[in-house]
């Protein structure tokens, strides 16, 4: 998880034994009232060292927070309403791409972690701009602990 002066920004995969998958992207902002949810599904599959991502739905959503975040609260407080879902305001069409990933997974100290790295010279849907080294990194959660607090029956 990333938290920026302001708010933060997630991205996430999870990885299912069953060759499924899901990544969920949230944008939260004390600058803005509308919170953001991106999300897609699809099946995976891995060939040596190559990920191959296959999304067959998804959505973009923008959904109110539970009170006002502002620049006179505290950060704690803004933090607490930025992790709150209301009510969804607007639902769109997410741009779906089949993507074949180069990966790797290390141990990062940085994250005391796992981490998976994925490489990627252009911008995708789902992961943006690569890193400084064309290369996003998620670190590996404990099972059952996401970081990530979603809509209820997400």
């Amino acid at each position: 998880m990333q938290y920026n002066t302001g708010g933060y920004r997630t991205r996430q995969y999870q990885f299912n034994k069953d060759g499924s998958y899901r990544f969920v992207y949230v944008t939260a902002s004390h600058f803005n009232e509308v919170k953001l949810l991106q999300y897609e599904t699809g099946t995976y599959s891995v060939n040596g060292d190559n990920l191959t991502i296959s999304p067959s739905k998804g959505a973009n959503e923008e959904w109110s927070k539970v009170g006002k975040t502002s620049n006179g609260n505290s950060d704690v407080g803004n933090r607490s309403i930025n992790n709150t879902w209301n009510k969804k305001l607007k639902t769109s069409t997410r741009k779906l791409e089949k993507v074949a990933y180069p990966f790797s997974i290390q141990y990062l100290d940085a994250n005391k972690a796992n981490t998976l790295i994925l490489q990627h010279h252009n911008a995708t849907e789902r992961d943006g701009k690569p890193g400084w080294d064309d290369s996003n990194y998620y670190a590996e959660n404990s099972p059952g602990k996401s970081g990530l607090i979603l809509p209820k029956g997400f």
